[in-house]
Protein backbone atom coordinates (compact mmCIF):
# COMPACT_ATOMS: atom_id res chain seq x y z
CA UNK A 1 0.00 0.00 0.00
CA UNK A 2 1.54 3.36 -0.90
CA UNK A 3 1.62 5.86 1.71
CA UNK A 4 0.58 9.81 0.80
CA UNK A 5 3.23 12.28 1.65
CA UNK A 6 3.75 15.70 0.58
CA UNK A 7 5.86 16.20 -2.42
CA UNK A 8 7.85 18.95 -0.53
CA UNK A 9 8.54 19.63 2.98
CA UNK A 10 6.10 19.17 5.65
CA UNK A 11 6.19 23.28 6.43
CA UNK A 12 5.40 24.01 2.66
CA UNK A 13 1.56 23.93 1.56
CA UNK A 14 2.30 21.54 -0.81
CA UNK A 15 1.40 21.32 -4.66
CA UNK A 16 -2.29 21.24 -5.57
CA UNK A 17 -2.94 17.61 -5.56
CA UNK A 18 -1.45 17.63 -1.93
CA UNK A 19 -3.70 20.40 -1.07
CA UNK A 20 -6.78 18.52 -2.58
CA UNK A 21 -6.01 15.64 -0.89
CA UNK A 22 -5.58 17.06 2.60
CA UNK A 23 -8.89 18.90 1.59
CA UNK A 24 -10.84 15.51 1.01
CA UNK A 25 -9.55 14.21 4.02
CA UNK A 26 -10.84 16.86 5.95
CA UNK A 27 -14.00 17.30 4.62
CA UNK A 28 -14.17 13.35 5.58
CA UNK A 29 -12.69 13.56 8.68
CA UNK A 30 -14.59 16.37 10.31
CA UNK A 31 -17.63 16.39 7.99
CA UNK A 32 -19.35 13.52 5.58
CA UNK A 33 -17.02 13.46 2.70
CA UNK A 34 -18.10 16.07 0.72
CA UNK A 35 -19.13 19.25 3.26
CA UNK A 36 -17.80 19.61 6.70
CA UNK A 37 -18.28 23.06 8.95
CA UNK A 38 -16.23 25.41 9.80
CA UNK A 39 -13.93 24.68 13.08
CA UNK A 40 -14.50 28.28 14.13
CA UNK A 41 -17.59 29.86 13.41
CA UNK A 42 -19.53 26.65 12.02
CA UNK A 43 -20.21 27.88 8.20
CA UNK A 44 -20.94 24.72 5.72
CA UNK A 45 -17.28 24.55 4.02
CA UNK A 46 -17.35 22.77 0.40
CA UNK A 47 -14.35 21.09 -1.46
CA UNK A 48 -14.46 22.57 -4.81
CA UNK A 49 -14.10 26.55 -5.34
CA UNK A 50 -16.52 28.55 -7.64
CA UNK A 51 -17.39 28.29 -11.22
CA UNK A 52 -13.93 29.46 -12.71
CA UNK A 53 -12.28 28.31 -10.02
CA UNK A 54 -12.30 31.47 -8.01
CA UNK A 55 -12.64 31.15 -3.73
CA UNK A 56 -16.15 31.64 -2.98
CA UNK A 57 -17.40 32.36 0.85
CA UNK A 58 -17.94 28.71 1.83
CA UNK A 59 -14.98 26.71 0.01
CA UNK A 60 -12.78 24.75 2.59
CA UNK A 61 -9.39 25.67 3.34
CA UNK A 62 -6.61 24.37 5.38
CA UNK A 63 -5.76 25.79 8.90
CA UNK A 64 -3.20 24.64 10.97
CA UNK A 65 -4.23 24.13 14.61
CA UNK A 66 -0.45 25.20 15.58
CA UNK A 67 0.20 27.87 13.58
CA UNK A 68 3.37 27.86 11.24
CA UNK A 69 4.88 30.66 14.06
CA UNK A 70 4.79 28.08 16.37
CA UNK A 71 6.49 25.76 14.50
CA UNK A 72 3.06 24.19 12.92
CA UNK A 73 3.19 22.02 9.69
CA UNK A 74 1.01 21.29 6.74
CA UNK A 75 0.38 17.49 7.77
CA UNK A 76 -2.72 16.18 8.61
CA UNK A 77 -2.73 15.58 12.08
CA UNK A 78 -2.14 19.30 12.69
CA UNK A 79 -5.32 20.81 9.81
CA UNK A 80 -8.51 21.63 10.56
CA UNK A 81 -11.68 22.76 7.97
CA UNK A 82 -11.60 26.83 8.16
CA UNK A 83 -13.49 28.87 6.04
CA UNK A 84 -11.68 31.65 4.34
CA UNK A 85 -12.48 34.51 7.04
CA UNK A 86 -11.80 32.31 9.98
CA UNK A 87 -8.19 31.40 8.67
CA UNK A 88 -7.00 34.75 7.61
CA UNK A 89 -8.59 35.83 11.24
CA UNK A 90 -6.28 33.82 13.27
CA UNK A 91 -3.38 33.83 11.24
CA UNK A 92 -0.66 33.16 13.75
CA UNK A 93 -2.93 32.58 17.04
CA UNK A 94 -2.96 29.92 19.07
CA UNK A 95 -6.22 27.89 19.07
CA UNK A 96 -6.91 29.39 22.64
CA UNK A 97 -6.06 32.85 22.04
CA UNK A 98 -8.64 33.06 18.85
CA UNK A 99 -11.23 31.03 20.24
CA UNK A 100 -11.08 30.03 24.10
CA UNK A 101 -9.68 27.31 25.62
CA UNK A 102 -12.86 25.01 25.59
CA UNK A 103 -13.48 25.23 22.19
CA UNK A 104 -9.77 25.08 21.34
CA UNK A 105 -9.98 21.77 23.82
CA UNK A 106 -12.67 20.57 21.94
CA UNK A 107 -11.11 21.04 18.43
CA UNK A 108 -7.97 18.96 19.45
CA UNK A 109 -10.04 16.30 20.58
CA UNK A 110 -11.67 15.54 17.57
CA UNK A 111 -8.21 16.15 15.66
CA UNK A 112 -6.45 13.70 18.35
CA UNK A 113 -9.52 11.03 16.24
CA UNK A 114 -7.29 11.30 13.43
CA UNK A 115 -3.95 10.93 15.56
CA UNK A 116 -5.26 7.93 17.16
CA UNK A 117 -6.35 6.26 13.29
CA UNK A 118 -9.85 7.56 13.78
CA UNK A 119 -12.24 7.65 10.41
CA UNK A 120 -9.41 9.31 8.39
CA UNK A 121 -5.90 7.42 7.05
CA UNK A 122 -3.41 8.80 4.43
Amino acid sequence: MATTTTSRKNDTRGNSADRARQGEGLARHWGNGTTCGCIYCGLVLELNAGPNGERQENTLTRDRLVPGAAGGRYIMKNLGPACFDCNVRKGDLSLDEFCGTERADRIRAIAAEYRRGGPVRY
